[in-house]
């Protein structure tokens, strides 16, 4: 039985392997578990790809929420920014130096036929550390978890 692909997708980006480089994976999946009946409206994917591997997931999708994880020194850890294609600012995975710019990516997949979101946002999280191994988010992040995870979800379905 082939599952129907929804009009809505929520992906979260990162490595959970890397302390707080998976914040998009672990707020993904905490939506997801602690909200299964948005499973109705919403598919729910994550992954350490970004650039050009990102089609094979946002492709045929109306809308798509990205959750990334930031490192930009100007707020507290686990602060949420909202990013929109018109205001796009780089995250840890949504661009990389040897791939495709991310605000270039919708106009490529238009090019080869691909049919491209018309809505898309970016919740980047402020996160303090992305390199070490750790299964564990800093533990800064992982007290601001559900705060992190109310605050996206209202963005996105407005509860």
């Amino acid at each position: 039985m082939l599952l129907e692909q929804k009009q809505s997708l929520i992906i979260g980006l990162g490595n959970d392997w890397l302390t707080d480089d998976g914040i998009g994976v672990i707020v993904t999946e905490k939506i997801k578990n602690d909200y299964p009946e948005l499973q109705k409206q919403f598919d729910f994917k994550t992954t350490a790809y970004g650039g050009l591997e990102l089609i094979d997931f946002i492709s045929g999708y109306k809308e798509v929420f990205f959750i990334d994880g930031i490192i930009t020194h100007e707020t507290e850890p686990g602060f949420v920014r909202k990013f929109t294609i018109d205001n796009f600012r780089e995250t840890l995975h949504l661009s990389h130096y040897h791939d495709v710019k991310f605000t270039v990516l919708f106009d490529l997949m238009e090019q080869i036929g691909l049919k491209a979101p018309s809505k898309v946002n970016v919740f980047a999280v402020e996160v303090i550390e992305d390199k070490e191994f750790n299964k564990e988010p800093s533990l800064v992040i992982q007290q601001k978890l559900e705060e992190m995870c109310k605050y996206i979800l209202v963005e996105i379905i407005g509860a």
